[in-house]
């Protein structure tokens, strides 16, 4: 089909013009077969009029001649005679004749062309005007068929993503509250071990008032039954020393006076004697016996003592009865002293606990207090330094062209870093010293340990602000932005980090240098506890910790950490054991 049109550059008449035909492409006519056609209708034009000024010319200079003859015919018929005056006549009637023919066809085809030329160029015009129209209908035919098909992908990316986000909201609901009940889980046992704890403590309390009671009473009984036994035993002995002599006088009378002025042998005591000791006695030992619950054994050993013993010899009787109550006093003396040092180390350790808690309060409070005021001027800092460096991306998102790369936008990561740790640093460093100045032993923290906490806190904030910058400036490139929507994109990233993370993560960092200080401070091997802050409380993994009991300094906790903080928000101190 395409071989049979004409070409464009064979000579052009009104047949050639009326059959040509254009090549025909997705979006109509091709355009530039239809400006080639046109040029050669207006080259051909352009000929026709040239040719026609060049006739005009020629019929002007034939007309000039005719007018202005050189010679006359009477002239020429004098000169040449009338044969040749007759020839030149018709030569000029044949010359007008021709000249009126030529500007009549002249006039005719000036007049064609110009026909020609309006019907060409209305047809051109008209043939644009529906090949534009079809051009327009399918190119928005096409553009509807592409809009619906994005507006569908985008409503099931939307579905899907929101999905997906439910799917992971869910998740992460199950997850905090499988956290969250185990929490509760180790909290609830470590609040029923204190609750334990106090129980036992409030109960040796109790029990070591009664002992107190009781060892006053066993003590006031004590004294009271060795002032009977010591005014019991002088009283026996007089009284066994009268009966003798009452009874020696029975038996020989004139022996009463050598008998009473003769000292007293050592003679066995009559059975009746000893029966007022024993009772005077037994009533001082049994309340002893009631007021000792633990040990009934001592009631019954003066009983049978005194019940099976048959001689009436205070020299047998006395020892057995002293040498049992000294094993019964000294026994409830020993008893005593334990219940004493038991209660004072109760005690002892209830001072420590409020001491203990005490310290965490002090430490925390310091810690909290120092941290307020470096968290806000290293965060407004930080706010500072970003806002400066999104005014450097977009001065150069505007002045490159192509894409954009962070490496390109910020420069080398490790640069990028450097700057960062030299703008916390000397806040670290403020945070650190004050760490150490709370443990009494105030020294200048080594640079190296306040370094490593500055560039962990650069890492954290650096490395995420800059894949987020690469992965928005990549996203403008690849959906064609304009400089308006790509420079939203890198504000949007600037303003993510400023508003959620650069404060939280100042306060984090600050509180792991206040730590730094005090490790530092601490000297190694004194023991120390993981607290929890008061205040805020923390996590189950700190509990942990705080169970641990002492750890000596250098030594790692149970989560291996050898000071907090254990995760971003924690703000548990380290309390030193006396």
């Amino acid at each position: 089909m395409a071989d049979q049109r004409p070409e464009i550059r064979a000579p052009l008449t009104a047949e050639v013009v009326e059959h040509f035909g254009f090549r025909v492409t997705l979006r109509g006519f091709d355009t530039s077969q239809v400006r080639e056609f046109l040029h050669a209708v207006a080259e051909a034009m352009r000929s026709q009029t040239a040719r026609i000024a060049e006739l005009e010319r020629m019929l002007r200079d034939a007309e000039q001649r005719a007018e202005h003859p050189v010679l006359d015919d009477d002239k020429l018929a004098a000169a040449l005679g009338d044969e040749t005056a007759r020839v030149l006549r018709s030569a000029h009637e044949a010359a007008a004749d021709i000249r009126g023919r030529a500007q009549e066809h002249v006039e005719r085809v000036v007049q064609q062309a110009r026909d020609d030329s309006e019907r060409f160029t209305a047809e051109a015009a008209s043939i644009l005007e529906v090949r534009r129209a079809a051009a327009e209908a399918e190119a928005n035919e096409i553009l509807e068929a592409a809009r619906a098909e994005a507006a569908l992908m985008t409503s099931d990316a939307t579905t899907s993503a929101a999905s997906m986000i439910g799917e992971a909201e869910e998740a992460a609901r199950v997850a905090i509250e499988q956290a969250k009940a185990e929490r509760n889980e180790v909290l609830s046992d470590v609040r029923r071990r204190r609750r334990v704890a106090n129980t036992q403590i409030e109960q040796l309390r109790a029990g070591r008032e009664r002992l107190l009671a009781a060892y006053d009473v066993v003590r006031s009984t004590l004294e009271h039954a060795t002032a009977e036994l010591d005014v019991a035993d002088g009283e026996a002995k007089a009284a066994a020393e009268a009966v003798g002599r009452r009874m020696n006088a029975a038996v020989d009378p004139n022996q009463a006076d050598a008998l009473a002025s003769a000292p007293p042998e050592p003679e066995p005591v009559p059975e009746p004697v000893p029966e007022p000791v024993v009772a005077a006695v037994e009533p001082e030992l049994e309340p002893v016996v009631a007021q000792v619950e633990p040990e009934p054994e001592p009631v019954a050993e003066p009983e049978p003592v005194a019940e099976s013993e048959p001689e009436p010899e205070p020299e047998v009787a006395e020892p057995t009865q002293t040498a049992a109550n000294d094993a019964l006093f000294e026994r409830l003396r020993n008893e005593q002293a334990a219940s004493v040092e038991d209660a004072k180390e109760i005690l002892r350790e209830r001072d420590e606990s409020a001491s203990n808690e005490a310290v965490v309060f002090a430490r925390a409070a310091s810690r909290n207090e120092t941290c307020a005021g470096l968290e806000q001027h290293l965060t407004r800092r930080l706010k500072r330094a970003m806002q400066d460096e999104q005014n450097l991306v977009l001065d150069r998102l505007r002045s490159v062209r192509g894409a954009l790369s962070a490496d390109a936008a910020l420069g080398a990561e490790s640069e990028h870093l450097t700057a960062y740790v030299t703008i916390v640093e000397p806040a670290l460093a403020d945070a650190a010293r004050a760490g150490a100045a709370v443990t009494g032993n105030a020294i200048d923290v080594a640079p190296e340990l306040v370094t490593s906490v500055a560039n962990d806190l650069a890492m954290e904030l650096v490395l995420p602000l800059r894949r987020h910058l690469d992965e928005r400036l990549h996203e403008a490139a690849a959906v064609g932005d304009d400089m308006i929507t790509a420079s939203d994109r890198v504000s949007s990233a600037y303003r993510e980090a400023k508003a959620q993370r650069v404060g939280r993560l100042a306060g984090d960092w600050l509180a792991a240098a206040w730590a730094v200080g005090v490790h530092a401070a601490t000297p190694a091997g004194t023991p120390g506890v993981w607290a929890v802050d008061p205040q805020t409380g923390c996590c189950t993994d700190c509990d942990d910790n705080g169970l641990a009991g002492p750890v000596p300094a250098g030594s790692a906790f149970p989560t291996g950490h050898l000071y907090p903080p254990a995760h971003p928000g924690c703000r548990c101190v380290i309390a030193p054991m006396p």
